[in-house]
């Protein structure tokens, strides 16, 4: 009976009979469909057995419950139903329209198919967004001590008289504090609600997917309608002091008030430091004010935000990027030798970590540990662990030239420079996907697509990515979820940037190519 039942279920791929089971994702197959799945990068890891072996019981609801013996082989288009042959000689389907219940089911299976990729795309997306809340509070809770501070500074200048006038703007600020720690309460709750019915919603598709259970599948219901109202558009709001002139007269107006800030951001040139580079240099932060720049050829220097060089190291080899790792080692390219070396914390003697398959011109250190060396003229992305060996390489499909690469420490996501080609001005895009090789995101530019040609990407402290747009002379900000949200500078005030780095203490570093000098900016994302 078994062999027979197995004979009457179509390969989901063709029509041809099913002679395979999938047992990782549940798929039937005839034997060419099989060898295709084996073929295939996403699904050649998969565990494919014999029908009659298969591990995920199927239960059999072929059977036409209205006519015993009789299998479902037709589907009813206008009761939109399942019928059998005598279902279909009898007065209840007289003259109705008839179709292949192969089609519909495969029809249906693609429907649940797409549900679960854009439940499990949602899924990230509300990930992202609590945490990117919980910063923003956090970040909220550190302004508005700051601006506590502010208030003390300016009271004590106006003498005693004004202790009752800085009384009501403290509690004034103290309820505006209230009021944004609820806002930000509310949005984090609404959106776990929304990351848990995605979680739901994924157990209960994958569960018809593997179950086979017709009656399931058919009758699945898709829930992406379910979607609570975006409250995060309203968080980007401060409490701002706005100190005025010291006067005895009128104490209360000069006192200054309490207001929110909105959208508009501000970033402040902090300095511009020369670093006598005739091409473009290499920077990585160290801390809140250390960073290591390539200055002259084959020199290092680790110098701070006011020019001060607390360091120097010569080196004999083309030094494309370097990275820090967890332990705050300096790790770099070799393009010359195809390896990685490791300058370690303290020391000035560097070492051979270990060499490369392909010339390294690029280098991530990853939150796992391990490394991924990205190789632009051959256009590989490779991860390998400290001692060398290779753990997995990137799916070449996801990008062209990778420039650079960078991970985000909590989602774990990478984002990649990618470009046409590997000349500074070639055009490109910022592609974000995980590590199990899924494309998520994807960011060009908001104006002329060929005007942008992404040289660097990094990710702050903050979750939020910087891209250096060498061609129209800026750095883009961007969210995880690669969406615009300001410029670094007011554009033209940079001049060809070709890399950008973060310090601890929010300050971007940004190195130019034709004026050879970095320039320091302090920013301020709204």
């Amino acid at each position: 009976m078994a062999a027979l039942y197995q004979w009457s279920v179509p390969c989901i791929i063709c029509e041809d009979p099913v002679e395979f089971h999938c047992n990782t994702c549940g798929d039937v197959l005839c034997s060419r469909c099989k060898d295709n799945h084996l073929k295939s990068n996403a699904t050649k890891l998969h565990d494919i057995v014999p029908y009659s072996q298969r591990s995920i019981p199927v239960k059999n609801t072929n059977e036409c419950e209205k006519h015993h013996g009789q299998i479902f082989n037709a589907w009813c288009k206008t009761c939109n139903e399942p019928v059998c042959t005598e279902c279909m000689l009898s007065a209840a389907h007289n003259r109705h329209n008839f179709g292949k219940l192969e089609e519909k089911i495969m029809k249906k299976r693609k429907e649940l198919q797409r549900d679960f990729d854009l439940q499990s795309s949602l899924l990230v997306q509300h990930e992202s967004k609590l945490y990117s809340v919980k910063r923003m509070r956090d970040s909220c809770a550190k302004e508005i001590q700051v601006l506590s501070l502010g208030i003390g500074a300016q009271a004590d200048k106006i003498c005693k008289e004004v202790r009752v006038i800085e009384k009501k703007t403290m509690q004034k600020l103290e309820g505006l504090g209230k009021d944004h720690q609820s806002k930000f309460i509310q949005c984090e709750s609404t959106i776990k609600e929304d990351i848990k019915r995605c979680e739901n919603e994924l157990k209960e598709i994958e569960d018809v997917l593997r179950s086979n259970d017709l009656t399931k599948i058919l009758t699945h219901k898709s829930k992406l309608g379910e979607i609570s109202t975006d409250l995060t558009e309203n968080l980007n709001t401060r409490p701002v002091f706005k100190p005025g002139e010291i006067s005895v007269n009128v104490l209360e107006r000069v006192f200054g008030s309490l207001s929110v800030m909105g959208s508009e951001s501000a970033s402040v040139a902090i300095s511009k430091l020369s670093i006598e580079k005739d091409s473009d240099p290499a920077i990585v932060c160290v801390d809140a004010n250390h960073a290591w720049v390539e200055t002259s050829d084959m020199t290092l220097k680790l110098i701070t935000r006011d020019g001060s060089v607390k360091n120097i190291i010569h080196f004999d080899f083309i030094l494309p990027v370097m990275t820090i790792d967890a332990e705050g080692d300096l790790l770099l390219c070799d393009l010359s030798n195809k390896c990685i070396r490791c300058l370690p914390k303290g020391s000035n003697e560097m070492s051979i970590l270990f060499h490369t398959e392909s010339p390294p011109h690029n280098i991530c250190y990853l939150s796992s540990g391990d490394i991924l060396v990205s190789s632009t003229s051959e256009r590989r992305m490779t991860i390998y662990n400290r001692r060398g060996h290779v753990v997995k390489e990137v799916d070449n499909k996801l990008f062209h030239y990778p420039m650079t690469v960078t991970q985000h420490k909590d989602t774990k996501l990478l984002y990649v420079s990618d470009k046409t080609g590997m000349q500074l001005s070639a055009s490109g895009r910022i592609v974000c996907f995980g590590t199990n090789n899924k494309k998520m995101f994807q960011y060009t530019c908001r104006e002329n697509s060929l005007d942008f040609t992404p040289c660097c990407v990094c990710v702050d402290g903050r979750g939020f990515i910087l891209v250096s747009n060498f061609k129209s002379n800026s750095v883009h900000i961007l969210s995880q979820e690669l969406k615009f949200l300001q410029y670094l500078t007011p554009k033209q005030s940079l001049t060809r940037p070709v890399c950008v780095d973060v310090d601890g203490d929010g300050h971007a570093w940004v190195g130019e190519f034709q004026t050879h000098a970095i320039q320091i900016v302090k920013y301020h994302v709204k």
